[in-house]
């Protein structure tokens, strides 16, 4: 056969183990490299296996084949012959007449894309040999070698981003992996490896990659340099900052990639590890002013679209330009419509630091959707008191911090009725209903949230975050009050207004989460899986935080259609995000009464009994509609260690009390089976 890829997706490996299985079976084996430094010498890679008696000026290439030959009088023998684009033509000839003996196997390995030998060529385009392309790896499978490399589970995205970078090649794969892990980028959190922060090189992955970048004449290097700062770029742009000639030489020696756009011609590295080389060698102060050059440029025209926008002001954010607080404020309301939070933090907090009157307001906005619930307060309680205009707008989002980030719907309360005894515009008034609802519905006043939920929504005057709080409350309450019939309408236009607003974009996979457990609660298992799937499309390769939430929804969607070992994979992930990220929300709550469901339901009572333990410290004392969660976590895990009666016991309290309430419908635990062949049936 014939193994044919590019550099570094396995082909050595796979060709050695074939010999090495051909060896286990009894056959004789060899094992020739062609080498560049052996390519100008005659039969070069057979260097080894040719006898003194065969050393004249230009040895008897008959003599080398006849010496295989006769080995296979002796026993079966397998050729191995690595790397066979880089054979002289003697023996490349010798390879292609082995092919046409009878008894001597070959297994050759070939880089594609390049020159090759007439003879190696000749291997499978006469069919002499089977040809097998060896292609790079998918996501799935470089997932499962970083698994099989650290021992553990990876977080879905670090493995994407390891996969994106490398191309799938293996052998880059595994050596960027060892370099993150060296550098302190690769980390466990609770259980689960995660890949937080800028890219680590070493000097291994260097020589490994990238080793013409070091050798560049200057203007070609400055063309490698640009590209890392900002690619795509189209080439009109690029040709401005350098020479064409250079540009030209780049793409003629593969080291860039020009393609035709439409009418555009745009840029990009040849491939996605050559940027990071550029960016861990190079200076500074080089880098620094190649930024400030390209900001110049970009802002000559309008930004196409908000990536641009945001590709701008991240570039102007650490160069050698004067700060812009306007583009840093522009920046951070498309970072967050991106899904892009700690973006758009970056940007009002530079903002901020220029003096810009609107960055305390937009800082509190990122913080709220970063989650970062105590530094909020701490902005909106000043500008909530400070006398602004819009003081009343933002001491209704204080209320809103305190209720959903903080745990603190009594504080929130508080908040509100005293807004209530001032006077208020109609509109005003419905943003004070807006989080009021919340506030209800966490306290467990289900049918006044959604009155009031329905009041602001049916204004059609609320900011964007304010429509989302009052559909998650409303949304909430829905379910609780088994209302079928209005909550797939009300989810339809949750999702279409957060998809495009700066404020609550990010937070539409809370609302996902929201939307799946009143799906639950109510029977509508179809809606949890379509919305899941809805929301999974609009948000590929979001980042930290973001995806967190997003695998909590993905991973509750898995429980809720018993596809367990999916859902412990991303509610893991979740967990292990929350705790990464320190943040202040329910994430890290839900997430393991999710995962106490989910391996209760696998019979894993162990495992199951450690989740339900993480989260039952960490319930606020006031949130009365958690207690719902609470009890099918536990009357799951009671079930699943064989205490049934205490599980049944937990789930008719937990019943007599929605009744009382009518928080939830915690009956549907009464489902729980003892665990059969280590699972239970789905609830």
């Amino acid at each position: 056969m014939v193994i044919v890829g590019s550099a570094g997706v396995g082909k050595t490996r796979l060709a050695r183990e074939a010999l090495s299985h051909a060896a286990t079976s009894g056959h004789r084996t060899n094992w020739f490299v062609g080498t560049e430094s052996a390519r100008a010498i005659p039969l070069g890679a057979f260097t080894g296996s040719i006898s003194q008696s065969m050393c004249d000026p230009l040895p008897d290439v008959r003599r080398v084949i006849d010496s295989f030959v006769t080995q296979q009088r002796m026993g079966k023998v397998v050729i191995g012959v690595d790397d066979a684009h880089l054979l002289d033509p003697l023996s490349a000839h010798v390879v292609h007449q082995l092919a046409q003996t009878q008894g001597v196997r070959l297994v050759v390995t070939a880089r594609s894309g390049g020159p090759e030998p007439d003879a190696v060529t000749a291997l499978w385009k006469d069919s002499l040999l089977d040809r097998i392309d060896l292609e790079p790896l998918s996501v799935d499978a470089a997932a499962t070698l970083i698994e099989s490399a650290v021992g553990g589970p990876v977080d879905s995205r670090s493995a994407r981003r390891f996969w994106k970078l490398t191309g799938g090649n293996a052998l880059y794969l595994l050596q960027l992996l060892k370099d993150q892990i060296a550098a302190g980028r690769m980390h466990k959190s609770a259980g689960v490896w995660m890949w937080d922060g800028d890219v680590a090189v070493s000097q291994s992955l260097s020589d490994m990659v990238g080793r013409r970048l070091g050798e560049l004449e200057p203007g070609m290097a400055l063309v490698l340099d640009t590209l890392s700062q900002c690619e795509p770029l189209s080439v009109d742009v690029l040709v401005d900052l350098v020479e064409p000639a250079d540009l030209e030489a780049a793409e003629q020696m593969h080291l860039v990639r020009v393609e035709r756009v439409g009418r555009r011609l745009v840029a990009t590295l040849a491939h996605p590890l050559y940027g990071e080389l550029r960016r861990a060698t190079a200076g500074e102060m080089h880098l620094s002013r190649i930024r400030g050059q390209l900001v110049r440029r970009l802002a000559s025209e309008p930004d196409g679209d908000m990536r641009a926008t945001v590709r701008r002001a991240l570039l102007a954010l650490h160069s050698d330009q004067p700060p812009d607080p306007e583009l840093f404020l522009t920046a951070a309301r498309c970072a967050t419509v991106l899904l892009d939070p700690d973006a758009a933090d970056r940007f009002a907090a530079a903002a901020a630091e220029c003096g810009a009157p609107e960055a305390a307001p937009m800082r509190a906005v990122t913080l709220v959707l970063l989650s970062r619930g105590e530094e909020a307060e701490a902005i909106l309680r000043e500008i909530s008191t400070d006398g602004r205009a819009d003081s009343h707008h933002w001491a209704t989002l204080r209320a809103a911090n305190l209720t959903w980030m903080l745990g603190r719907p009594l504080d929130a309360r508080a908040i509100l009725e005293k807004l209530a005894d001032e006077a208020e515009s109609d509109r005003q008034r419905m943003e004070r209903l807006a989080i009021q609802a919340c506030v209800d519905v966490v306290l467990g006043q289900c049918a006044s949230a959604e009155q009031n939920a329905k009041a602001a929504l049916d204004s059609g005057g609320l900011h964007h975050i304010h429509s989302l709080m009052a559909s998650i409350a409303l949304m909430m309450a829905l379910g609780a009050l088994g209302h079928v019939d209005e909550i797939r309408d009300v989810a339809d236009r949750a999702v279409e207004n957060a998809n495009t607003s700066f404020e609550s974009s990010p937070l539409r996979f809370w609302f996902g989460a929201v939307h799946a457990r009143a799906c639950r609660l109510t029977g509508q298992i179809e809606d949890v899986t379509e919305m899941a799937a809805r929301l999974d499309e609009s948000a590929r390769d979001v980042p930290g935080l973001v995806y967190a939430n997003l695998a909590y929804l993905l991973g509750h969607a898995e429980l809720v259609r018993a596809d367990l070992a999916a859902a412990v994979k991303h509610l893991h992930e979740s967990y292990a995000g929350a705790e990464t990220h320190d943040i202040t929300t329910g994430l890290r709550v839900a997430s393991c009464f999710s995962l106490a469901e989910a391996y209760a339901k696998l019979g894993q009572a162990g495992a199951a009994a450690e989740a339900l333990a993480r989260a039952a410290d960490r319930v606020p004392e006031d949130y009365v509609f958690m207690n719902t969660a609470m009890s099918v976590a536990t009357g799951w895990t009671l079930a699943a260690g064989g205490a049934l009666a205490d599980a049944i016991d937990v789930v008719r309290t937990a019943g007599r009390a929605a009744a009382e309430t009518r928080t939830a419908d915690a009956t549907s635990c009464c489902a729980c089976r003892r665990p059969r062949n280590g699972a239970t049936r789905r609830a």
